[in-house]
């Protein structure tokens, strides 16, 4: 009874993951009927011996956790007006946003964007739809899309492809227009619209800078890339014409 306890109060550390140096017990101490042996090792021939991972397991978890977030599997957003970023379990609008009923953010086609609003303004009207801002690098990743393109269209650019300066003859003037209403501003993933031009979009993390991607109506070719950022100070009580935004959802 003193050896089993003496044993038992020598094995206590290894069973609650400490330290433990004590590998090799007495055959009279471990057999295959009573094999004291802490957590993580085995009895063999009156011994303790460290069970060794499984290989194949290992793989075979590699595998699933890779699949947890591979752009394959079947994981759908919630909302209809939303599409899954590849390779992330985030949710994006597929419109930049309008103004709703109650002051939520809309994702909806046909509609003039919501502009003029501060970056609180866009952060608040996120919560209120039950979504956030999206940060700058799942705009970006949204954007790009696998192929990681320049434009959500593409790696050539189209002035024709989104609204950008060169959509219209004159570029000096701000040409704001309806949600989803230039059909070949689409990208980098099916259904997600405006990711280039018409209007620049706030995201997430207003400390230092904050960020505003995209460009608007008023964009040259390298100002309405997917990678286009403008670093603005960061006075939540400023807005502009050409800036509103758009709402992500985690999964």
């Amino acid at each position: 009874m003193k050896t089993t306890s003496l044993v038992l109060a020598l094995l206590l550390p290894c069973a609650l993951g400490g330290g433990c140096t004590l590998v090799v017990m007495n055959r009279a101490e471990c057999d295959t009927q009573h094999p004291l042996c802490p957590v993580g090792y085995r009895c063999q021939e009156g011994d303790c011996v460290l069970i060794e991972p499984d290989a194949d397991a290992d793989t075979d978890a590699d595998t699933d956790t890779d699949t947890d977030t591979d752009a394959d599997v079947d994981i759908t957003c919630p909302q209809d007006d939303m599409v899954r970023i590849p390779d992330t379990l985030v949710c994006i609008d597929r419109y930049e946003a309008s103004q709703g009923p109650g002051g939520e953010a809309v994702s909806a086609a046909g509609v003039i964007p919501w502009v003029e609003v501060t970056w609180d303004g866009a952060d608040y009207a996120c919560a209120m739809a039950g979504k956030r801002l999206c940060d700058a690098d799942e705009w970006i990743r949204a954007c790009e899309g696998p192929a990681e393109n320049t434009y959500p269209y593409g790696n050539a650019f189209n002035p024709q492809a989104c609204n950008g300066c060169g959509y219209w003859e004159n570029c000096l003037e701000l040409h704001t227009i309806a949600t989803g209403s230039v059909e070949t501003c689409e990208g980098g993933v099916a259904g997600l619209f405006d990711m280039s031009g018409n209007v620049a979009e706030w995201t997430a993390g207003c400390d230092y800078f904050c960020d505003v991607m995209g460009g608007s109506s008023w964009g040259f070719e390298r100002s309405i890339t997917c990678r286009s950022r403008q670093e603005l100070s960061p006075e939540h009580d400023q807005w502009r014409t050409d800036i509103g935004f758009r709402c992500c959802l985690s999964l």
